[in-house]
């Protein structure tokens, strides 16, 4: 008997062994494939970027594509989301953006992994409960929304397909088993099978319905039957289920139009404005803990001696080990006036030690030069010989404005003979803010129109000669394709009224302007798109979503730079490096380890900056001369293409 005993462990141990080994092989034949389905994704985006065809057999895609499926459907039994969607039908869709069933399937994984971080706790990390995201949702707020989205949305809102789509988003839950270990009944089979089928009947109803039949009552109308049908089955808590059913009607809009529940109104306006009651600095995950990643100017942590790189151990004496970032921020922050105990651990600590910070107002600057000294001041001379001054906007905040005309003003002070504005991955922020950036070089013409529902124009901003700073700097300015919105306002007015030369990529396409309204008497929001803006040319710059071929949308440099993904990994990682605030003083106890840049070094990685540099220098260089036949050329060119 001990002998049998003996060898059926042998067996068992010897099967584990085989296939822990195994899988270790599979995991590296997955890994090999699927790197040659990303780097085909971006050979092939690439190549339509520059109009060089990319030199792939078209078998040996064919083979790539199919070990990819093949890998997805495996990763879907094993209920795998979110990787499914982020290594594989990501660059599917990066191959083929018309694929209907490529469309299809990375919208259900990406509403599952959604499902998943929301709902699903990770039992190796703190985080902030889906209790908390979702306190305050209700029946009135969804109401009201959708009264808002009928009367001021840009477009007449599609309520057919907002229904159906919030019913499929439904349907997803009970497709979700990991969703079990919060809501119990979805590991309940027949309970999940009845409420699929019955919700799979509403579903069959909307698309039967003629458009006019289906208003924003109908949603409504459609919600209570939804709700109806998880009473008697799911039995999932309604804030949940009202709120997956209203995102998944508002997915259907344009992205930028959607409800702000209670529970996500202080985050959401802390991005918004970039503005936040806290200590002052940016943080990153670093050894299980968040840590210190960069300090904010004239902060309470920088005035406390915090660094970067200090980990933080503790908040108010409560450990930090697994935490969020997205928890940690919660800690950290407070209300202005109040104290919050920081435990920090620092190479050169003998032990963690408590650090009492004061929260203040935080206003985060959205102005940055082009890498910061040893005493932690930016430097904004790109070429100091030339004369010829860098500056990055990264946002269009309220604080924006003046202090961009304050470093106008003093760059003109410091004999600024050029400038290269770079809006490269700004996403945005406030229109008049835009404006105001606009006008800071134009002494007239007009900015930015904007027209609502049924192309009826709204507004009309134009340049005045007193907000005038500088009209005459010879001016670059910097766009990719994240540059959006506000970004693409300055850029393409600046190009229209051929008062700067645009180098880089083509922009995002957000031409869309939204307003942000509070859902009374509660607490919730409501972000809705109520007019496009057009450019000075006349021309939208939205882009159509459904319009995947089009090719006029954003804003088109006058000078086109396309960087390799390596290039940009390098670039970004450099410029971050170059921009990160430390303690000044040389004291080990509050001075970490450091390196200062030099504009040199960041030319070198950032061709696009260097192609910038070398317009304004061949503009200096001919007004030298007396003429500028090349600048000119482009200029007409530019012109001509507008018309």
């Amino acid at each position: 008997m001990q002998k049998l005993y003996e060898t059926s462990q042998s067996i068992s141990f010897q099967s584990q062994e085989k296939e822990k080994v195994e899988a270790g092989y599979q995991e590296k034949i997955d890994g090999y494939w699927l790197t040659s389905l990303a780097d085909l994704a971006m050979s092939a985006d690439l190549a339509k970027k520059t109009g060089v065809p990319a030199t792939i057999d078209p078998a040996r895609q064919e083979e790539i594509v199919r070990k990819a499926l093949e890998i997805a459907k495996r990763w879907q039994e094993q209920g795998k989301p979110q990787e499914t969607y982020g290594r594989i039908y990501r660059y599917l869709l990066f191959l083929d953006p018309k694929n209907e069933e490529y469309e299809k399937t990375a919208q259900r994984l990406l509403r599952q992994a959604i499902l998943i971080s929301m709902y699903v706790p990770d039992p190796n990390q703190d985080s902030v409960s889906w209790q908390e995201r979702r306190e305050g949702v209700s029946f009135d707020i969804v109401q009201t929304a959708l009264n808002i989205t009928a009367a001021k949305y840009v477009e007449e809102p599609n309520f057919q397909e907002m229904t159906e789509k919030a019913l499929e988003c439904c349907r997803i839950i009970a497709e979700t088993p990991q969703l079990g270990v919060t809501f119990e009944k979805i590991r309940d089979p027949n309970a999940a099978q009845s409420y699929a089928a019955k919700i799979d009947e509403l579903i069959t109803q909307v698309k039967a319905a003629a458009p006019e039949q289906i208003g924003y009552f109908q949603v409504l109308q459609y919600l209570g039957y939804v709700i109806g049908i998880n009473r008697d089955t799911l039995q999932l808590p309604l804030n949940v289920l009202m709120a997956e059913f209203t995102e998944g009607a508002y997915s259907t809009l344009d992205g930028y139009t959607y409800v702000i529940w209670p529970g996500d109104v202080t985050e959401f306006q802390k991005d918004m404005t970039n503005e936040f009651a806290g200590v002052g600095i940016v943080i990153k995950k670093k050894d299980n803990y968040p840590a210190v990643d960069s300090l904010l100017e004239d902060s309470p942590a920088q005035r406390a001696g915090l660094d970067a790189d200090d980990l933080i151990v503790a908040v108010n004496g409560k450990s930090t080990a697994n935490i969020s970032l997205e928890a940690a921020v919660r800690r950290i922050t407070g209300e202005a006036g109040t104290d919050v105990v920081l435990t920090i651990d620092r190479e050169g600590f003998d032990k963690p030690r408590d650090f009492t910070l004061t929260r203040d107002w935080i206003v985060v600057q959205t102005i940055k030069g082009l890498y910061r000294d040893e005493q932690g001041e930016w430097q904004y001379f790109a070429d100091p010989e030339e004369g010829i001054a860098y500056v990055r906007l990264t946002n269009f905040s309220n604080e924006t404005t003046s202090r961009f005309r304050n470093l106008l003003q003093q760059l003109q002070g410091q004999n600024m003979r050029g400038l290269v504005l770079d809006l490269r991955n700004n996403s945005g922020g406030f229109l008049s803010t835009a404006v105001e950036i606009a006008n800071s070089f134009l002494s007239g013409g007009t900015i930015v129109s904007t027209r609502s529902r049924n192309n009826e124009i709204t507004g009309e901003d134009k340049a005045r000669p007193d907000n005038l700073v500088d009209g005459r700097v010879p001016l670059v300015v910097l766009i990719n394709g994240i540059s959006a919105s506000a970004s693409e306002i300055v850029s393409g007015c600046l190009k229209d009224n051929q008062r700067a030369l645009v180098v880089g990529t083509r922009s995002y396409g957000k031409g869309s302007v939204q307003t942000i309204q509070t859902i009374r008497p509660t607490q919730a929001q409501m972000k809705i798109t109520i007019a496009y803006y057009y450019l000075p040319s006349g021309r939208r710059v939205h882009r159509n979503p459904q319009d995947k071929d089009s090719e006029d949308y954003g804003v088109e440099p006058d000078v086109a730079v396309e960087l390799t993904g390596s290039q940009m990994i390098e670039m970004e990682k450099l410029r971050r490096d170059a921009g990160i605030l430390h303690q000044n003083g040389s004291d080990k106890d509050t001075a970490a380890a450091r390196t200062v840049y030099t504009a040199q070094e960041i030319l070198k990685v950032d061709p696009q900056l260097r192609m910038a540099l070398l317009c304004l220098k061949s503009r200096l260089l001919a007004e030298a001369m007396g003429a500028n036949p090349a600048l000119e050329e482009v200029l007409a060119q530019s012109k001509n293409k507008q018309k």
